[in-house]
């Protein structure tokens, strides 16, 4: 642990890129989670509209 420590104290450039990357896979993360809930409610709302609505004709 310390040795780690002093290769990140000597080399900054190091520290900031893992830290970097680690932003950047939580911003994707967020994004993919955004993404899969929007998807989510759309199938929800077409699933409502098609119900109470219309029913839309499956195509085959």
């Amino acid at each position: 642990m310390d040795e780690r420590r002093l290769n990140e104290e000597s080399n900054p450039l190091a520290l900031d890129s893992t830290s970097l990357i680690r932003a950047f896979k939580e911003k994707v993360n967020c994004v993919m989670l955004i993404g899969d809930f929007a998807r989510r409610f759309a199938h929800l709302c077409n699933q409502e509209s098609s119900s109470y609505h219309f029913k839309k004709p499956k195509m085959e």
